[in-house]
């Protein structure tokens, strides 16, 4: 098993390193290019830390898959000098959305370097700011929190946004979590079902092949709850 300083540095001797990367995936292709029958080809639950497993689902996003094609087809760019781009605004509104952190790793790469995520307090503002961009702090009473939501962009991410940073605030006041749990025993199968529907596989397939599932139809509805638990994690890793 890898530690996470190993995990975090794999490939950085051999690669430049760009915020968008070489478009080595072609649109339309599969990013993914694992057998979903063969556990083997997975993680196991105690082999990655939360920011791979973060990036394990991630990666598997579609939307994100074409956000990357999308910017790497017009320009790689060098993680020094990204900021003169002309895709910098573009860039950095894609990094924000995804939480990440001065590169947008190829999807098709596990291991990537330079894999960084925007700290949960990084992601929402706990106050406000005035018209000349200076922060100004809310007055609240003590042990409880303002977060300040931007209106003119959507609702949902930043719920989940401030959520996490309310959590962590709570975590710092007190000193001790708050009912959040990890759940990795189950994500290296999510991952699994994630790359079948991508390859077209039905619910009723996923059901018998890797849920051993007997009954044809509970089986498919179970591989489909799966499925949508998958997608969340993906769009909404919660940690």
């Amino acid at each position: 098993m890898r530690s996470r300083e190993q995990l975090s540095t794999v490939g950085t001797t051999k690669s430049r390193g760009c915020a968008v990367g070489e478009p080595s995936v072609k649109k339309g292709t599969r990013a993914i290019r694992l057998d979903w029958r063969k556990a083997k080809e997975y993680p196991k639950s105690n082999d990655l830390d939360l920011l791979h497993w973060r990036w394990e689902f991630l990666r598997r996003n579609q939307e994100y898959q074409q956000d990357w094609f999308r910017l790497s087809s017009q320009e790689a760019i060098d993680i020094r000098t990204w900021k003169k781009s002309v895709l910098h605004e573009e860039l950095k509104t894609v990094l924000h959305k995804y939480g990440l952190k001065m590169v947008l790793p190829n999807p098709a790469d596990q291991h990537p370097p330079f894999l960084q995520f925007l700290h949960f307090a990084e992601q929402v503002h706990i106050g406000s700011v005035n018209r000349e961009g200076r922060f100004i702090s809310i007055q609240v009473p003590p042990t409880q929190g303002a977060v300040l939501f931007d209106l003119t962009k959507p609702v949902p991410p930043q719920l989940t946004f401030a959520k996490n940073a309310l959590q962590w605030a709570q975590e710092l006041l007190t000193g001790r979590k708050q009912g959040r749990r990890k759940h990795p025993t189950n994500w290296p199968r999510l991952l699994r079902i994630l790359d079948a529907r991508v390859q077209r596989v039905t619910y009723s397939e996923i059901g018998r092949e890797l849920l051993r599932s007997p009954d044809y139809d509970v089986g498919a509805a179970l591989a489909k709850q799966l499925h949508n638990e998958a997608l969340r994690l993906s769009r909404n890793f919660p940690f």
